[in-house]
């Protein structure tokens, strides 16, 4: 006599994308785009191309 154990059955796996979570609300950045750079004391930094006075500023004052 043989007893047999529940059947095995492989799991299905789907192949969805799946995309992050989009913020509530945005500041009007997304369209930006961003450089990392370092900063005066050798942190990273975000520059924006264009906003030249804006990267002088974020150079010197992390």
């Amino acid at each position: 006599m043989v007893i047999a154990g529940p059947p095995t059955l492989a799991p299905t796996m789907t192949t969805a994308t799946v995309a992050p979570i989009r913020s509530l609300f945005t500041l009007g950045q997304e369209a930006n785009p961003v450089q990392v750079g370092q900063g005066l004391w050798g942190q990273p930094v975000a520059y924006v191309p264009g906003q030249g006075i804006r990267n002088w500023v974020r150079y010197f004052f992390p």
